[in-house]
């Protein structure tokens, strides 16, 4: 593992790449090596990726034996389970699997003595939404055979930036459909009650998804819990989630509604000193909006703070 996971919610700059040093000996790479591809970065920024040794078939006659026998048993089985005498069921499963075994093997599709020589050792990278006991978990991409790296650098920046695409964008998409399925549970029209946006969080596991669309018109659920205005009768569930959104890493605060309003309006609008602590640190790209707002800020104390904030101007 490169980088222990010390909790639920990791630091903005946690890389979620694991691999064993002597893996990445191996592949004549090191850690450092693949965070400086782009691609890599961003998928370790908002998943985690694992490197690991597996064992590919490389003979095809051993792939189609293999095949052969799962065909057999799935098709066996179901026959088995629908006869009521036990005895005869055992027998016919028993029967099965040793007529495609003896099959396979009077073809020459399987090759009993040193039957090692089927396989290979092959170095994948795979990509997950949590890891946890040196395992990946939650949605999970599929495995990538990684080529041992070569003297040209370039071109393995390249093919390994596009495995990594892959991978995120295959974790990224059930991630979204997962988030969906959630979303259908809720009434769209109770967004303003922060309580709502915790059993969202607490179904979805984090609050990463609150960088997803709830519609076709471009609202995102961070975009929804601005327009919050925090009173006393839902300021505690309303800090609960300022306090989960600080301890989340890589939410995009420079997400914008349907209605084109930035978050960072929505939050200098309200004058909302606890949702401005929150993106101190968050690089914000300047709008003549977001000035506009700042110049008719009315708490001299909040404007002073608000003058600190990292916004970028193009």
């Amino acid at each position: 593992m490169i980088h222990p996971i010390c909790t639920q919610y990791n630091s903005q700059n946690f890389k979620g790449l694991h691999a064993k040093p002597k893996d990445l000996r191996k592949l004549n790479t090191t850690k450092n090596y693949l965070l400086e591809i782009p691609e890599i970065k961003n998928c370790a920024d908002n998943y985690e990726i694992t490197i690991k040794k597996v064992q590919k078939i490389v003979n095809p006659a051993f792939k189609r034996a293999c095949k052969l026998l799962t065909l057999g048993a799935t098709t066996i089985l179901p026959t088995a389970i629908a006869i009521d005498s036990s005895i005869i069921a055992e027998s016919i499963w028993t029967i099965g699997l040793h007529i495609i075994g003896a099959g396979c093997t009077a073809l020459g599709l399987v090759t009993l003595p040193g039957a090692g020589r089927n396989y290979r050792n092959i170095y994948a990278m795979q990509g997950g939404k949590n890891y946890n006991n040196d395992q990946l978990s939650g949605s999970i991409s599929k495995e990538y055979e990684i080529e041992r790296l070569s003297n040209y650098y370039y071109s393995d920046l390249h093919t390994l930036g596009k495995t990594a695409s892959k991978i995120y964008d295959e974790v990224e998409r059930k991630e979204k459909n997962r988030f969906a399925d959630i979303l259908a549970k809720y009434d769209t029209e109770k967004f303003n009650e922060p309580e709502n946006y915790l059993s969202i969080i607490n179904d979805f596991g984090d609050a990463f998804c609150f960088n997803y669309n709830i519609d076709t018109e471009g609202n995102s659920l961070l975009t929804k819990f601005f327009d919050i205005i925090p009173t006393n009768n839902n300021l505690k569930e309303y800090q609960k989630v300022i306090n989960i959104l600080r301890n989340t890493k890589n939410i995009n605060y420079n997400q914008r509604d349907s209605f084109g309003i930035t978050i960072l309006e929505k939050i200098l609008n309200q004058e909302n000193s606890d949702a401005l602590d929150l993106v101190n640190d968050f690089e914000f790209l300047a709008t003549n909006e977001i000035d506009y707002v700042y110049d008719n800020i009315s708490n001299p104390i909040f404007k002073l703070k608000a003058k600190n904030l990292n916004v970028k101007r193009i």
